[in-house]
C-alpha cells in the first residue's frame, strides 16, 4: 500500500458504484415494540414463525450441541443429498446458504454485470435491491396490484437481458401470496438462461 492509499478515508477506499447505496434497516426487535408501547404483539413481519422452532428441530440442535466444538460440514453434502433425493434432482443442483440474504448475494455476484437486469415487483423485500445494485445489476420493478405480485405484467416485462427474476412469496413486507398454478403458468414464460429466485 503507498502512503498516499494509506492516507485516504475509508470511504474512499470503496468503489464509486457501491458509495452511496442504501443500508438495509430491519424494523425494531418485537421485544423492543411490546417494551415501548406496553403491549403484548405477535409478529407476522420478516416471514418467522410465530409459533416458534419445531420440537423437532429443536431435539437436533441439542444432538449436534455435542459436537459444537467442529466445524460443521460446509458442503452441507448430507443435507443436500436429502433434498436432491425429495426432488429428484443431483445434490450438485441443490445450493444451501445461511438464510435468504446470502443466496440472494451469490446469485447476484455470480451472474450480474453492468449489461444485465433484474425484475421484481415494487414493495417486496428491501435488501435484494442493494444485492443488485452493489453487483452492478439494473433493476426493474413492476407494480403491484392490490398489494401483490402482478405476475402476468411481470411475465410481459421479461427482456432478454433479464437474468434474474426475484418474487417473494408470502411477499415481504406485504404478506400476500400467489398459488402454485399461478406461479406455474408465470414459469411457462420465463426464458431459459434467466434464473427465478423464490424467496
Amino acid at each position: 500500500m503507498t502512503k498516499d492509499e494509506m492516507s485516504k478515508t475509508i470511504e474512499e477506499l470503496i468503489p464509486e458504484y457501491l458509495r452511496g447505496l442504501p443500508v438495509y434497516v430491519p424494523g425494531k426487535p418485537i421485544e423492543e415494540v411490546e417494551r415501548e408501547l406496553n403491549i403484548h404483539a405477535i409478529k407476522l413481519a420478516s416471514n418467522e414463525n410465530p409459533l416458534g422452532p419445531s420440537p423437532m428441530a429443536m431435539e437436533a440442535a441439542r444432538k449436534v450441541l455435542a459436537d459444537s466444538n467442529r466445524y460443521p460440514d460446509g458442503g452441507t453434502l448430507r443435507l443436500r443429498e436429502k433434498i436432491a433425493a425429495l426432488h429428484q434432482v443431483s445434490p450438485d443442483e441443490i445450493f444451501i446458504g445461511l438464510g435468504s440474504s446470502e443466496l440472494i448475494d451469490v446469485a447476484a455476484r455470480v451472474l450480474l454485470g453492468p449489461d444485465t437486469i433484474v425484475l421484481t415487483s415494487e414493495g417486496t423485500y428491501p435488501p435484494f435491491s442493494t444485492a443488485i445494485r452493489a453487483n452492478r445489476g439494473s433493476l426493474e420493478h413492476v407494480p403491484m396490484c392490490a398489494f401483490a405480485y402482478d405476475l402476468p405484467e411481470m411475465a410481459r416485462a421479461i427482456t432478454n437481458t433479464t437474468r434474474i427474476i426475484y418474487l417473494a412469496n408470502p411477499n415481504n413486507p406485504t404478506g400476500t401470496a400467489f398459488g402454485a398454478e399461478e406461479f406455474e403458468r408465470f414459469l411457462s414464460h420465463v426464458p431459459s438462461d434467466t434464473l427465478v429466485v423464490l424467496d
